[in-house]
């Protein structure tokens, strides 16, 4: 039970951080790409315009040569495309740099989250295991009084063996009345545990249809009712 609460939290977590770190990832690529679109633009279009003026100006002077301008042009087109290139090599180490950041940040909280939850396991298990434990030695502890009792009623007379014998009758049966009534805690705690485990599992299947915000909330809530379990136990 334990390693299927830690796996589906492990999961759920990691869907959340992927889904919200890899939206901001394309966001900030999307504006990347717009502002460099835009800067070439107005690069392109300032050269555009000063061959225009060029071209003009040669015009009137009867001494227009394409050549040359071919040239210019693309040796500025290679400049533009060098350009580019760099920007998206940047772009894309930035992607890759955010995605390891986002693993190692996701891998860092699932283990977080892995060791709380098996800490407040484990202190469950613990307290269970010690109001079980208690339980025994008073019950234990009753039968040795009934059987002390028992050893020094068989020394008296007759009669008092009797009274003897109808009050070790008597503590026998309060005795099996505190073991059913006992039992019938332990039945009770166990099914209260239980059913705070499913809620436990209920709550984190449904962490993923909420935000990072109502997340958090659910956390809280799920941390208040491992409190309560724990406070189940106690003795």
């Amino acid at each position: 039970m334990d390693k299927e609460l830690m796996e589906l939290l492990e999961q759920k977590l990691f869907v959340f951080a992927k889904r919200d770190d890899v939206e901001r990832l394309r966001q900030e690529t999307g504006t990347n790409f717009r502002k460099l679109r835009e800067e070439n633009k107005d690069l392109v279009l300032g050269w555009i315009e000063g061959i225009k003026t060029e071209m003009k100006g040669l015009k009137k002077e009867g001494k227009v040569e394409i050549d040359p301008f071919r040239e210019d042009i693309k040796e500025e087109m290679k400049k533009l495309d060098g350009k580019v290139q760099s920007t998206l090599l940047q772009s894309i180490q930035s992607i890759e740099s955010s995605l390891q950041r986002m693993k190692e940040e996701t891998s860092s909280s699932i283990d977080r989250a892995r060791e709380e939850l098996g800490s407040n396991l484990q202190a469950i298990r613990g307290e269970t295991n010690g109001a079980i434990l208690r339980s025994r030695q008073e019950m234990a502890s009753g039968l040795q009084s009934i059987k002390e009792e028992g050893r020094v009623t068989l020394l008296q007379s007759r009669e008092e063996r009797k009274g003897g014998l109808d009050k070790l009758g008597e503590g026998v049966e309060n005795l099996s009345g505190q073991i059913k009534k006992t039992m019938e805690e332990i039945t009770a705690l166990n099914e209260k545990i239980k059913a705070g485990f499913n809620e436990v599992k209920e709550e984190l299947g449904s962490m993923i249809k909420f935000s990072y915000a109502d997340l958090e909330k659910r956390f809280t809530t799920l941390e208040s009712r491992v409190k309560a379990l724990e406070k189940l136990v106690l003795p």
